[in-house]
């Protein structure tokens, strides 16, 4: 049974990311196996990454550009929550709180793009971007 209870354990410590960083085997098992195997030491990850969900982007026409809100949202996070920017642009904006605005009111037809990463009050972090295609006509979506 116990031999059973230890492939169960590795199993779920493979699963979450757990790395097996030393085995210790009986020297008189030749060729060495899991079955002489007297002390394992694993060492298992304190953090994990956040991931982006949806929306990734939006489309809104020129017209339709004033007074667009979004906002990003991310899988995992523990804790407060903080979104940081790394790449800025004139026109899209994003908070803090990962609050989608844009700078301008109106703005003229284009793609813009912007990036950066999110970080959890126990330090777990991930990237995220958000895409702003602005159309001359009136075709919309978002998402």
């Amino acid at each position: 049974m116990r031999r059973v209870l230890t492939g169960v354990a590795l199993l779920v410590l493979g699963a979450v990311g757990a790395g097996i960083t030393t085995i210790n085997t009986a020297s008189n098992v030749v060729p060495p196996t899991y079955a002489g195997v007297t002390q394992i030491q694993v060492t298992a990850p304190g953090w994990h990454n956040l991931i982006q969900e949806d929306p990734f982007g939006a489309t809104v026409s020129s017209r339709e550009s004033e007074g667009f809100e979004g906002h990003l949202h991310v899988l995992g996070a523990r804790g407060e929550l903080r979104f940081v920017t790394e790449t800025v642009n004139s026109v899209v904006a994003v908070s803090e709180e990962g609050g989608v605005s844009l700078r301008p009111h109106s703005v003229a037809p284009g793609i813009y793009s912007v990036t950066g990463y999110a970080v959890d009050s126990r330090g777990d972090t991930g990237t995220w971007a958000f895409t702003l295609t602005v159309t001359a006509d009136g075709r919309t979506s978002q998402g």
